[in-house]
């Protein structure tokens, strides 16, 4: 799982692949107060794998809390053999930012990702 910062459209970033190298569509944003994040689970060999921002908070801590939402296929699962690259972008308060640490956690409040980002 790897976590981007997008601060403005001309900083879009291209998602790495050997195979699936999908453009990134962005939700519409207001650049002067928001900058996005998206969260990328990179290249899948198979269907069945997803990602989506259930909330985006911030912590008394200062922390900014990124809620996933994250599927993968289970044991056993009859999936299509498909290259596939999930990903998902989340529009975040630029004030949140400055030397913020962002912690994404799993449905299950597992930690998935932890990251210092500076506009």
């Amino acid at each position: 799982m790897k976590l981007m910062l997008v601060a403005d459209p001309a900083g879009l970033p291209g998602l790495s692949g050997q195979f699936a190298r999908p453009a990134v569509t962005l939700p519409e944003v207001d650049w002067s107060r928001e900058a996005v994040f998206v969260i990328d689970m990179g290249e899948q060999r198979t269907a069945g794998y997803g990602v989506s921002v259930v909330a985006v908070t911030r912590s008394a801590a200062g922390e900014v809390e990124l809620q996933l939402e994250i599927r993968r296929p289970g044991p056993g699962s009859f999936v299509a053999q498909v290259i596939t690259h999930p990903y998902t972008v989340a529009r975040v308060d630029r004030e949140w930012l400055n030397g913020a640490t962002v912690v994404a956690r799993d449905q299950h409040g597992q930690e998935v990702l932890r990251q210092v980002v500076s506009l």
